[in-house]
């Protein structure tokens, strides 16, 4: 399947580059891969964050239809990572709309995560958290994401993340912060709680919901289990710094003898189900193999980049076709991104049959 015409002309109209830095410093992807392992298993994701964790409302404003309250909290991401955060980033602000008066006994929330480009609150406030207040009388919560609005870094362009790594960043601080407000909206005595979020939103959404041990509504709009081919083929593609990634991953050994090795990781077979072989790659970060992948081509296709890149083919140890979906992913990059075929099953069929594979998975 090839870029849409409208992609194209998406692309055009947006003056963002992506990456322009390159990968991010080996030392801080090994330690992203790193925390993968304790974020993406069951027992321990699940309590990475204490249901006293302290967060801070800060200001109340009273307005005809609903309170408006701002709050803050430092991210869960800088006790468990130190030092991997902008400094820009590290407290996590949000915005609160509360109903005046509630429809019955209880009181519902929606935590709303931004999507690509959605900095500060205006636009989940004005076209999702007023419409909702109206007409349902639930209550949102506006989270704003790192890297974005009051939590972007002084030296980042508008939405253009660096480095790749702040990518990754992002989607693990969500899935804390998601936590950290889910206990506190629990213990002020608001539910039943839900989460959404548009695109990006969406998708990071769904890796937050996938590590709160309750049952969460959940609604991922415009969505996917992947990333990897918005990047790699689709309507990002062509405004990564390939050059640079090309120039960094060859130039420093460390990406392809170590750093690549490190996404082998994918649970144990207690994790999976004894059906499935354990530490097999299973689809894990495709979105950064495909990044990897993309690289090697440009260096045998040099024209290739000009013109729209090619497909990402799996690496080593990569199935081509994933068919069953493990029983929980939370890593950055996919909700619930497909496992290796089980014993026995077809590894062909095309590659447009589903998801390319989920990140931080278990």
């Amino acid at each position: 399947m090839g870029v849409s015409k409208l992609d194209v002309l998406y692309r055009r109209l947006l003056l963002t580059k992506l990456f322009i830095r390159g990968w991010g410093r080996p030392e801080d992807l090994k330690r992203l891969f790193e925390f993968r392992k304790m974020i993406g298993n069951r027992e321990s994701g699940q309590t990475l964050v204490s249901s006293d964790y302290p967060v801070y409302v800060d200001k109340i404003e009273e307005q005809s239809d609903c309170r408006i309250l701002d709050g803050h909290f430092v991210s869960p991401m800088a006790h468990y990572v130190p030092d991997i955060m902008p400094a820009e980033s590290v407290i996590a602000r949000f915005q609160f709309l509360v109903p005046r008066e509630w429809s019955g006994k209880y009181r519902p929330v929606c935590i709303h995560l931004a999507g690509t480009g959605d900095h500060h609150y205006w636009r989940r406030r004005t076209l999702m958290a007023r419409p909702m207040i109206r007409e349902a009388r639930m209550a949102s919560l506006l989270l704003e994401n790192p890297y974005y609005g009051c939590r972007k870094p002084k030296d980042q362009s508008r939405s253009s993340l660096r480095n790749v790594s702040d990518l990754f960043v992002m989607g693990g601080a969500l899935v804390l912060e998601s936590a950290a407000l889910l206990h506190w909206l629990e213990r002020e005595g608001y539910g039943p709680l839900g989460m959404t979020g548009i695109s990006m939103g969406g998708h990071m959404a769904s890796l937050a919901v996938s590590n709160w041990p309750k049952p969460v509504p959940l609604v991922p709009c415009l969505s996917w289990s992947t990333a990897s081919g918005v990047f790699t083929t689709g309507v990002l593609s062509r405004s990564i710094n390939w050059k640079e990634l090309e120039r960094q991953y060859y130039s420093q050994s460390v990406y392809e003898e170590e750093i690549v090795h490190l996404l082998e990781y994918c649970g144990t077979p207690s994790e999976w189900g004894a059906s499935l072989p354990p530490q097999t790659s299973c689809g894990t970060w495709a979105w950064f193999r495909g990044l990897c992948e993309q690289t090697r081509r440009a260096r045998l296709h040099p024209h290739a980049r000009q013109s729209a890149p090619a497909r990402p083919r799996s690496l080593p140890g990569q199935r081509g076709s994933c068919r069953r979906t493990p029983p929980r992913c939370a890593w950055i990059g996919a909700p619930a991104g497909p496992t290796p075929s089980p014993p026995g099953a077809s590894a062909g069929g095309s590659r447009d049959e589903g998801p390319t594979g989920s990140p931080w998975c278990s």
